[in-house]
């Protein structure tokens, strides 16, 4: 619970703290207390993104402090039932804190909270039970099923983000962020893929059938025309969805790049 008027090397030393003693591993609400006539384009909301952003369980809340309204700026995890359904509000220059999700004691109830996990200082958790190293991430030594685990969920990349920014290292995921790109493979160079080795087989057959001086039946050389086509179309299916993969993770990483830092709602 805070006033959120806290001083930029604090948080920055909050956010580490919160590592070095496990904090990040258990489920946590976070609270910023505030006079609803400031407006969400107004209020530091800083100090609580580093707890948001590090725990994968969170509700991000605002309560007013002359009557106690409780509003969810944003929640993760088991706190989205909260929202009741409803979309994750939309938290910027434009908007209202009448216009945020209501919270009351009573939602608290439908929360089912995991257990925390064992977390080292340098791990988070993101969402679908992925824990990542972020010495391994910066270091590119995360898989490709965990890059892509962290782009396809954008709660995932708005963690690390979020995270690296609480610890101000906003340059070090910058830089991380442009090496994710994709490059799709040269279809000119790119090895042709002969499925089942069913092209290769039919043709071995037809091969020896001519070096027998017979000529190969009709149907073996449908067969062996058949395989080419369904090879081609496999490339050609793989080739495209390499392109259309590299230039979606191209606009996620623009987009994530112009991003501002999360201090106060988005301007």
């Amino acid at each position: 619970m805070t006033d959120g008027l806290i001083p930029s090397e604090t948080r920055v030393k909050f956010a580490h703290d919160i590592a070095n003693h496990g904090i990040h591993s258990i489920s946590c609400v976070v609270v910023v207390f505030g006079n609803p006539s400031i407006g969400p384009s107004g209020c530091d909301i800083s100090v609580g993104v580093s707890l948001f952003a590090a725990v994968p369980n969170c509700a991000f809340l605002f309560c007013n402090e002359t009557n106690g309204d409780l509003r969810a700026m944003q929640t993760k995890g088991a706190f989205n039932v909260l929202l009741h359904g409803q979309p994750h509000p939309t938290f910027d220059s434009s908007s209202r804190w009448d216009s945020l999700p209501q919270v009351c004691a009573a939602d608290f109830a439908a929360v089912c909270i995991p257990p925390p996990k064992n977390l080292d200082a340098n791990e988070v958790a993101l969402q679908d039970s992925l824990v990542i190293n972020m010495d391994d991430l910066f270091a590119n030594r995360l898989s490709v099923d965990q890059i892509a685990n962290i782009f396809g969920n954008v709660d995932n990349l708005s963690s690390v983000r979020m995270t690296m920014q609480a610890r101000g290292q906003q340059d070090d995921f910058r830089h991380w962020l442009r090496q994710q790109t994709i490059n799709p493979d040269d279809p000119l160079l790119k090895p042709r893929q002969d499925l089942q080795g069913n092209a290769g087989l039919l043709f071995i057959e037809l091969i020896d059938l001519v070096n027998r001086g017979q000529s190969p039946p009709s149907s073996l050389q449908s067969r062996l025309r058949f395989a080419y086509r369904k090879n081609m179309r496999y490339f050609i299916t793989e080739a495209q969805n390499q392109i259309q993969k590299s230039t979606e993770r191209k606009n996620i990483i623009r987009h994530t790049e112009v991003m501002p830092t999360i201090t106060r709602a988005s301007r």
